[in-house]
């Protein structure tokens, strides 16, 4: 007597194999979602503050009062450019 092909069988396997690779990908993505914020927390956010003190510094220097100090004279081209 031969014995039935089952497809149940084969469609539940090959199911199985989906659902796992499914499972899968999502791990990968959480994986790889955790390293993107993790570099948001780690290396943008400072890079961010510092550029924010770095501008607040430059605007208190710009502020700052320099009426008792000398002016710099304009600069002269140099001579190697003479067309």
């Amino acid at each position: 007597m031969k014995r039935r092909f089952n497809w149940n069988r084969v469609l539940d396997k090959v199911h199985r194999g989906l659902v796992l690779g499914c499972v899968g990908l999502t791990v990968y993505g959480f994986y790889l979602a955790g390293l993107r914020v993790h570099r948001y927390y780690t290396v943008l956010v400072p890079l961010g503050e510092e550029r924010r003190r770095q501008k607040e510094l430059e605007l208190l220097v710009e502020g700052r009062d320099t009426s008792d100090s000398i002016p710099e004279p304009p600069s002269r081209p140099s001579e190697e450019l003479k067309y």
